[in-house]
Parts: C-alpha cells; sequence; structure tokens
C-alpha cells in the first residue's frame, strides 16, 4: 500500500508540509509533479550590472614579497619550546 506525504522541493531538499513519512522506512520512492503553468522563467542578469555591484568587495591584491614577508613575521612570533 502506498501512502502520500507531501512535500516542496527546494534548492535540492525535501521541506515537508505535514507529517514526514516515518524515519524506520528505510528506502523512499519519491515522485515529483511540476505544475509547467506555475514555472516562470527568470531573467537572464545583466552582467554589467553585476560586476558594477561586486566593484570595491575585494581588498588590493598583494605581491607575493609582501605575502612572504607577512608570513616569516608570524613565524617569527612562534613560541617553540621544542627549540630551546
Amino acid at each position: 500500500m502506498l501512502k502520500s506525504y507531501e512535500a516542496v522541493y527546494h534548492n535540492g531538499h525535501l521541506h515537508w508540509l505535514g507529517m514526514p513519512p516515518p524515519r524506520e522506512i528505510e528506502k523512499r520512492h519519491v515522485m515529483v509533479v511540476v505544475d509547467l503553468e506555475k514555472e516562470i522563467e527568470k531573467p537572464a542578469p545583466d552582467i554589467r550590472k553585476l560586476l558594477a555591484q561586486t566593484r570595491g568587495c575585494l581588498k588590493p591584491l598583494r605581491t607575493v614579497d609582501e605575502i612572504d614577508k607577512g608570513i616569516a613575521q608570524m613565524r617569527s612570533e612562534w613560541d617553540r619550546e621544542w627549540d630551546q
């Protein structure tokens, strides 16, 4: 006998609208019903607008020498008991 459980599928997850199926059931078969009339096509994003919104979100890039200098400084601050 088949029993129905209602859920919404969103971003790869099922969100149960009522009581979920019992956890004791080892294997579940899921049927997804899609109402094509309710499907709304999203317009393609404007890449120029997206790039403009990201401007200034990253700090300026550092050179390899600056990165090495920072790592050397961090290492010099380490307290190593085994080196003494």
